[in-house]
């Protein structure tokens, strides 16, 4: 859900998440900074860093627990020092625009924080690159992998990514259009398994899509541990007590007989997203009723389709515009069944 990007070299992004509210495309490992305007005080917030820290990375010295990549005579590479490099890895969160579609804390980095696992890169200057899974009880889903311009081409995204300790059959990922990333995806095992869409559209575009479906599911009930229930048994193996805990604090829940959605308003949209179905039969009757309660709440939605699921060519004929595509690249087909699932780009 980011800005258009241009890539410096081979480090990959993991996928390219789109804000919709800004209407561009794209995020990457290798990309760019924005403008300083857009910064929105996030590398300000990264030069508030102790001096204790500033001291260690002057040093070259990772923090206690910390892994030294020795092909890397310019970085040392290791587990993120938590909370002290927190603001500084949320610095470059911030400059790449990765939370736009999060306008209140707690985000989706907060969460990544406290229950994920991240590794950094680190330089002299601080922190200049990062990269974050979430682990489930079965599964482990990569979502973020960001080096700062400037630092690229020096194999700092793939020592990251190393760091990880990726297992290959657990594994997911949300992989940008970028060969280069494939190609590091390949190496570690994961096959490009379906496409996933990041889709905006209006009330009108919605009300176009309600005209193609019958039956529309029944109205939506506001049922917490009835989304939360459903929710475990579609993507238990990734999300844990955790995960459901914070959509549970930052999303709104809705349950049919069928399917159960999350939505979440960010600004002068919802974002549709985790949405899931019994089975493919009923997955684009739960996909429109979620939108059309979406859109009675902002105007504008946004939602990721994967192109197997059922839902995907109507919402496309419907008006809805695709923003970006990414691949979803995993080591088994079986971590996730797309044709009757939607999922949050942030949280997989």
């Amino acid at each position: 859900m980011r800005y258009m990007v241009r890539y410096d070299d081979g480090d990959p992004a993991p996928r390219a998440r789109r804000s919709l509210a800004r209407g561009g495309s794209g995020r990457a490992a290798a990309c760019s900074p924005l403008p300083a305007d857009r910064d929105r005080g996030g590398a300000r917030a990264a030069q508030r860093g102790s001096a204790d820290a500033q001291r260690s990375h002057a040093l070259g010295r990772p923090p206690e627990g910390g892994r030294v990549n020795r092909a890397l005579p310019h970085h040392s590479v290791g587990h993120a020092d938590l909370p002290r490099e927190s603001a500084e890895i949320r610095a470059l969160a911030e400059a790449y625009d990765l939370l736009a579609s999060w306008p209140r804390r707690p985000d989706y980095l907060d969460h990544l924080l406290d229950t994920g696992r991240v590794e950094v890169a680190r330089t002299a200057a601080g922190v200049i690159g990062y990269g974050g899974v979430f682990v489930g009880p079965h599964q482990t889903h990569l979502t973020d992998l960001f080096v700062r311009a400037g630092e690229t081409g020096q194999g700092a995204g793939g020592a990251i990514l190393a760091a990880l300790e990726l297992d290959r059959a657990r594994t997911t990922t949300f992989a940008s259009a970028d060969p280069r990333a494939h190609a590091l995806y390949h190496r570690l095992g994961l096959q490009e398994l379906d496409q996933l869409s990041y889709l905006g559209a209006t009330a009108n575009d919605v009300e176009r899509l309600r005209r193609q479906i019958d039956p529309i599911a029944s109205p939506a009930e506001a049922d917490t541990e009835g989304a939360i229930r459903r929710h475990r048994e579609l993507r238990g193996g990734l999300h844990g007590a955790s995960t459901l805990s914070f959509l549970a604090k930052t999303a709104r829940p809705l349950t049919w007989p069928s399917g159960y959605a999350w939505l979440r308003i960010a600004r002068d949209r919802v974002c549709v997203g985790p949405v899931g179905s019994d089975d493919d039969t009923t997955a684009v009757s739960v996909v429109a009723a979620a939108l059309l309660e979406a859109v009675r709440l902002r105007p504008r939605v946004q939602i990721v389709v994967a192109h197997s699921h059922p839902a995907h060519a109507l919402v496309v004929t419907s008006g809805f515009t695709t923003n970006d595509v990414d691949t979803f690249m995993a080591g088994d087909r079986s971590l996730v069944d797309l044709t009757r699932y939607c999922p949050d780009p942030d949280l997989g």
